[in-house]
Parts: structure tokens; sequence; C-alpha cells
């Protein structure tokens, strides 16, 4: 679930990239930023999506 994958977000900076994770703001990228590829589909799953961050799920990104 997508609710899960950054519990910790607000851990010290650079944490992700010392562990070989993605970051939350590299999530965003995949998803519409400059790394983003046409012609693909994500499906994102959550129980609690009052959890998700609003950059997450802001219109025009993902349909909730």
């Amino acid at each position: 679930d997508i609710d899960a994958a950054f519990v910790q977000r607000d851990r010290v900076s650079g944490a992700n990239s010392q562990s070989g994770g993605l970051s939350f703001s590299g999530l965003l990228n995949a998803i519409d930023g400059v790394a983003a590829q046409e012609g693909r589909m994500l499906f994102m799953t959550t129980n609690h999506i009052e959890r998700l961050n609003e950059a997450l799920i802001r219109p025009g990104r993902v349909d909730v």
C-alpha cells in the first residue's frame, strides 16, 4: 500500500539515499515530473486515504 511506503518520511534528510530507497520527492517526480514516462499506468492502493500526503493525491496527479 502506498500509505506504508513513506511512513518515516520526516526522518533526517538523506536517509533514503543512503539505503538505496526511493525518496518521496523521487516518487512524485516519477509520477508526473521530468522522470515520468508517457503511456504508463500506476496503481496505488491504500486502506488509509487520510494518511496520504496532499501532494501525492492532488487533482491532476491521481484519481481517487
